[in-house]
């Protein structure tokens, strides 16, 4: 994992943030057009969350920082 000096820590927080917000709003979107509950619906909402998840672990955040 890197170490986040104080310096960058406001920069990749704002980062990971606006990469959070542009993997949501598509899926979301992309979410709409299928049932509720089926196969694709849950692959919307669940892979952008994995996604988020391994990102944050690589960049160093806590899961108390988000």
């Amino acid at each position: 994992m890197l170490e986040i000096t104080d310096a960058n820590y406001h920069w990749v927080l704002a980062a990971f943030l606006i990469f959070v917000v542009a993997t949501s709003i598509p899926a979301g979107y992309l979410r709409g057009r299928y049932p509720k509950f089926s196969r694709p619906w849950a692959r919307c909402l669940y892979i952008p969350i994995v996604i988020n998840i391994i990102i944050r672990r690589v960049v160093g955040l806590s899961f108390a920082t988000v």
